[in-house]
């Protein structure tokens, strides 16, 4: 976000005749206040990206609705969300809403959500559920990964992170019930000890591939588990 400037234009002032010392202890106030309320930053210094720690707390209770396009008629996906997640980066066919807070004068990421709409495997009649039998043998779902893979490490903060997935489960609410897994997700860096935790869905129509990413502090992904199912829940595509 472009810094706000909140100075009002200057009017004219009356002339003080001042002491010299009494002007300088004046200034000084002034210049003090000053460096308070703004946390000792210039303006219009360009904005920080988030920061990511792993020691703060958050709790959602308002959701609103977002959709993202499709490349046609009936494609696409809506979703809940925290009203405080907004758009940081959406294009079309994707969404990218992150949620960050304002720690020790530097914007510090709180969560994340991901929707992106791709193409990819069009299953039919015959093979879905030899497909869905595929993904859920631990065995024999390394083909699936793979596939996830290049999306995973494009989410990743940076360089020096790296993720892990837990087991595949499927994944259904009220209008999804089919060729859709969900897992669970951890990203960390082992240096610094930083970590994020959250879940991926991917869900395969006839016509597109979704993925649904949601990433957290561990504390917020934790203690808001009731809302991220809700958002969850929500999820539509193709309609």
């Amino acid at each position: 976000m472009p810094p706000v400037n909140n100075q009002t234009p200057k009017k004219p002032r009356p002339k003080l005749y001042l002491g010299g010392g009494l002007l300088v202890v004046l200034i000084l106030i002034v210049l003090g206040v000053w460096l308070v309320r703004s946390g000792g930053s210039s303006p219009g210094a360009p904005a920080q990206s988030p920061k990511i720690s792993n020691g703060l707390s958050y709790t959602y209770s308002k959701l609103d609705s977002y959709q993202v396009s499709g490349y046609a008629s009936g494609q696409g996906m809506t979703f809940l969300k925290p009203m405080e997640l907004i758009p940081v980066n959406s294009r079309k066919y994707q969404a990218e809403l992150a949620h960050s807070i304002n720690q020790n004068a530097q914007p510090e990421l709180v969560s994340y959500i991901m929707a992106q709409s791709v193409s990819g495997v069009v299953l039919n009649a015959g093979s879905s559920q030899s497909f869905n039998n595929q993904i859920m043998s631990s065995s024999s779902r390394q083909p699936l990964i793979q596939s996830l893979d290049g999306f995973l490490k494009s989410e990743l903060p940076a360089k020096t992170w790296k993720y892990s997935l837990g087991p595949t489960t499927a994944f259904k609410n009220s209008t999804v019930n089919a060729d859709a897994w969900s897992f669970s997700v951890t990203m960390s860096e082992q240096k610094s000890g930083k970590s994020l935790n959250g879940q991926l869905i991917y869900i395969i129509t006839s016509s597109r591939n979704y993925y649904f990413l949601i990433l957290a502090k561990p504390n917020v992904w934790q203690s808001n588990q009731a809302v991220w199912q809700k958002v969850t829940d929500s999820i539509k595509v193709d309609q």
